[in-house]
């Protein structure tokens, strides 16, 4: 899983993990001359920016991306939600969902009917 980090910008983009944090959140990093392919994600919307190191994190949708030391296998999502500032990334760089178990707020709620059925018609 990738994550994003609420203390990143994506305008410009610019890393805002170094040392400890980097050691439990690796950066997705890019040798200067290499292509970066990720399944589900338009070219588009991957790019890089130069760490304070001078690696190079690859970025979606302006925004660096990690992982988490705490991802044992493909597919976990033991990031989402930490400190509140770390979320799984979706495709175009948004914050993908909530914590688990966290408020999700009120957001849109449609009107129901309330479980009524709709009259039958022959």
């Amino acid at each position: 899983t990738l994550y994003r980090f609420d203390k990143d910008t994506a305008t410009p983009s610019k890393s805002n993990c170094e040392g400890e944090c980097a050691t439990t959140w690796p950066p997705v990093v890019v040798s200067p001359r290499g292509k970066i392919f990720i399944d589900g994600i338009d070219e588009s919307a991957i790019g890089t920016v130069k760490r304070s190191d001078g690696t190079l994190q690859v970025t979606i949708g302006g925004w660096p991306v990690y992982r988490f030391s705490k991802d044992l296998r493909p597919g976990d999502t033991n990031g989402q939600g930490v400190g509140g500032t770390w979320f799984g990334v979706t495709p175009d760089g948004q914050k993908a969902g909530e914590p688990a178990g966290g408020d999700q707020g009120e957001g849109d709620r449609g009107e129901g009917d309330g479980g009524r059925a709709a009259p039958a018609t022959s």
